[in-house]
């Protein structure tokens, strides 16, 4: 039982690691996606990891900058 305790502790201190780590970067990404979803227009086109979210909306979120 105590080995389950140690696993359960270590995993906790790393998920708070990560989301101490990434938590902004990884809320920006879904702002993002929500933003495009909702088709608002931003004031910035980039947002994190490069996500432009001036170029889709709705009726084009699966379709590739080449037109696929």
């Amino acid at each position: 039982m105590t080995e389950y305790i140690i696993i359960v502790a270590l995993v906790a201190i790393a998920a708070v690691g990560i989301v101490t780590t990434f938590g902004n970067n990884i809320r920006q990404l879904f702002d993002a996606a929500v933003d495009v979803l909702n088709g608002t227009p931003s004031a910035s086109n980039t947002v994190g990891a490069g996500i432009n979210k001036g170029t889709f909306n709705i009726k084009n979120f699966g379709a590739t900058s080449n037109g696929n």
